[in-house]
């Protein structure tokens, strides 16, 4: 084999590792975006769990503050209320009144029920989201350790084609002296 034709193999070699290496940065450049685009949804995500916690609280302590009037409205019982009334204006008011309150329980009782709901699903995609950064993380770790171990075979290669390349012009200049 000529020196040409080693020459020829290793200017090949270094060009593979070159593209071997201009696709890894562009994978990272991928992973490292993907990961920053999972941080921003997890912030947000988390947010939104802050927010549909503090709407749950104050619905519980309001349907709860609700239960114990309830419960004292039917220790009083309704029709006690209802008809301790002085006309039947103010009884129909009263009923009326009562309705109301009761149907107003009962929106604020399914938007509790559906704030728990929502909460459960942002938190099962919060976790979601935890799992794939740390897989993006693991991934973007080993393709940063594969870029390193090529740019280190380049380095060598470079530096085995320097002393080569010195090597032999020392011997040319040997042999013209």
């Amino acid at each position: 084999v000529t020196i040409t034709e080693k020459e020829t193999k290793v200017i090949a070699e270094l060009e593979n590792l070159n593209f071997d290496l201009n696709d890894a940065t562009q994978t990272i450049l991928l992973l490292q975006k993907d990961i920053i685009k999972i941080d921003q949804l997890i912030n947000q995500n988390r947010d939104s769990s802050r927010a549909l916690s503090k709407e749950i609280t104050k619905n519980e302590a309001y349907a709860s503050q609700r239960i114990v009037a309830l419960y004292k409205l039917n220790q009083i019982g309704k029709f006690n209320l209802l008809a301790s009334t002085d006309s039947l204006y103010e009884f129909f008011h009263r009923k009326i009144a009562l309705e109301r309150i009761l149907h107003q329980d009962e929106k604020v009782l399914e938007v509790l029920q559906k704030n728990q709901n929502a909460l459960t699903l942002v938190r099962q995609k919060l976790d979601a989201q935890k799992e794939k950064k740390n897989r993006l993380g693991k991934r973007l770790s080993t393709q940063i350790q594969e870029m390193t171990k090529k740019r280190q075979k380049r380095t060598q290669l470079l530096k085995k084609i320097s002393n080569k390349k010195s090597l032999a012009q020392a011997a040319i200049e040997y042999f013209k002296q």
